[in-house]
């Protein structure tokens, strides 16, 4: 399948989003607002925000001679957000997990989801580094990643915290 670039207008796109995250039903709108370049505002249980984003269109045909677009949305940036304690989050993935466990990131990471579940939130807002990337194929596939990190260091592998939810939210574009 071969996509070329095609200019990208000024637009709005939404998504909508539901899911499970820290064993609790969300939703989550994200808005995009512009051209090539443009702001995404992201609402959900967490808060809301706004990022400078980017966007990409591209346009083809694949094998069977269909044709094919594609259209990615992507944003990073640090925003204040009430999120599960960080030393909760770390004290239960110790206490759950085996040294060697510990050890391994792939482990850590799969335990991170149940821990901040069971983790009180922080009592204000703190800095969290946030990636947003929304993939449209057709208005019918919609791919999202919605990642948040803490910018504080743990002593865990890869040395950093990210909540993300897994599975993937279920995605429609509005």
């Amino acid at each position: 399948m071969l996509l070329l670039p095609a200019t990208a207008a000024a637009e709005t796109v939404t998504t909508k989003c539901a899911g499970e995250e820290f064993g609790k039903p969300y939703e989550m709108t994200m808005i995009y607002e512009g051209g090539d370049s443009g702001t995404i505002t992201i609402i959900g249980s967490f808060g809301e925000m706004s990022l400078p984003a980017a966007k990409k269109h591209r346009e083809g045909v694949n094998a069977d001679g269909d044709k094919v677009s594609a259209t990615e949305i992507w944003a990073s940036g640090e925003v204040p957000l009430i999120v599960p304690e960080k030393t909760a989050i770390e004290s239960c993935i110790k206490g759950k997990l085996t040294p060697e466990q510990v050890a391994d990131s792939d482990i850590v990471f799969s335990t991170i989801g149940s821990c901040a579940a069971a983790s009180p939130p922080t009592a204000e807002p703190i800095p969290i580094k946030v990636y947003a990337e929304v993939g449209i194929l057709d208005p019918q596939t919609i791919f999202v990643t919605f990642k948040r990190t803490y910018l504080e260091k743990t002593d865990l592998p890869d040395g950093t915290i990210t909540l993300e939810p897994l599975p993937p939210p279920r995605c429609a574009a509005q």
